[in-house]
């Protein structure tokens, strides 16, 4: 995961009516509102929402999860996966209810549809499905007469959430094609749902010849986006037209550094900080900043987080990380008129970042009062 913190903020609430909403066996939507009606931060298709789950045990859970639609004047919805064992998950999908409060970060995230006029290839396994579905919903919405390819890959229509919903925005464009893969179903099963048998691999997506003048957008396991990347650019696509979302943490890179064995993430050792509170999203991981720790990575290495650095190689053979400074504590009203929350500033590299000075601008991160609300 990448070692940095998140602001949240106050909190999202449920519409009135159902909590959750079961999409398959499997996976629900929920659906986010403002209580009271005040406008929602705009977000874009295929960015995601962070959730801070209340906990009476520890520190409170935080997990992301990709709209799943077009946010509207209704709000945003995410569709989760619930996991066996999942403590976000079945919290979110099992035990929510209307009313419920959770804290919710601004949405965020760069996998997002691009302006153009050129051929758009949605391709997806499994649950990542979900950003690529946002995208979909957001070019109906413009009735826009782009090429499109829906390219999905599931194990049977049991484990294919908002199949029917996808077909019918396909439906409402005037120029798409359609094929999901299914590795796991009957011959009866894949004529109902006009499926391919078998997953979807790198062969089979070359063997569809998509247009190379395309741009595609990939969402799923890290192999299966491995093997995507790789059978888009044999057909012809350019590189920098392939943009993906890996749904899971990616290894961490120390360089420079002898691979250590370490633990599971925990809380710092020693006393409580006194600085504001910094969450490590994947790791679950909440504390307040120590007041010896002189960064947020060097926090993330007391907690034994494993953490991706961004370098500049112009200034060393071995790369060196952007620090992300110290947190620095400011106060903050929330939308609603509710009281001041404390929040912290988040930092993010500057153009200047890729220079040999290294240096980086900070930006507030945005905390506003919003309501979580099902049906």
């Amino acid at each position: 995961m990448c070692a940095c913190a998140l602001c949240i903020g106050p909190g999202l609430g449920w519409w009135p009516g159902s909590a959750v909403e079961p999409e398959i066996a499997t996976v629900s939507s929920i659906r986010l509102a403002s209580p009271d009606g005040t406008p929602l931060p705009t977000a874009r298709a295929g960015q995601y929402l962070t959730l801070r789950i209340p906990s009476a045990t520890g520190p409170a859970p935080v997990r992301s999860y990709s709209l799943s639609r077009v946010p509207d004047a209704d709000g945003y919805r995410i569709s989760v996966k619930g996991e066996p064992h999942g403590t976000v998950s079945g919290y979110v999908t099992a035990r929510l209810r209307p009313g419920a409060i959770l804290d919710v970060a601004a949405p965020r995230g760069d996998f997002v549809l691009a302006e153009g006029s050129g051929p758009v290839l949605l391709i997806s396994a499994g649950i990542g499905l979900m950003p690529v579905l946002s995208m979909l919903h957001e070019l109906a919405a413009r009735r826009s007469d782009r090429e499109v390819w829906w390219i999905h890959g599931a194990r049977g229509p049991r484990e294919h959430p908002l199949a029917a919903e996808a077909h019918a925005l396909l439906a409402s464009l005037p120029n798409t094609r359609e094929q999901v893969f299914y590795s796991a179903a009957t011959a009866e099963q894949r004529r109902r749902a006009h499926a391919a048998d078998g997953r979807l691999t790198k062969d089979k997506l070359i063997a569809l010849s998509v247009p190379a003048d395309a741009t595609a957008y990939v969402c799923g396991p890290a192999p299966f986006m491995a093997d995507m990347q790789q059978a888009l650019t044999t057909a012809g696509v350019e590189p920098s037209r392939i943009h993906t979302e890996l749904f899971g943490a990616l290894p961490s890179i120390n360089p420079g550094l002898t691979t250590q064995s370490s633990g599971p993430p925990h809380l710092p050792l020693g006393p409580s900080g006194t600085g504001p509170l910094v969450t490590f999203a994947r790791s679950g991981i909440s504390t307040t900043f120590p007041d010896s720790s002189r960064s947020v990575l060097e926090l993330a290495e007391a907690c034994d987080v494993p953490a991706r650095w961004s370098c500049c190689p112009a200034t060393s053979p071995t790369p060196r990380p952007h620090w992300i400074p110290r947190p620095t504590a400011r106060r903050s009203s929330a939308v609603r008129g509710r009281a001041p929350t404390s929040s912290w500033t988040c930092s993010r590299p500057s153009p200047r970042g890729e220079s040999r000075d290294c240096r980086q601008e900070e930006e507030p991160c945005p905390t506003y009062q919003v309501s979580l609300v099902g049906g």
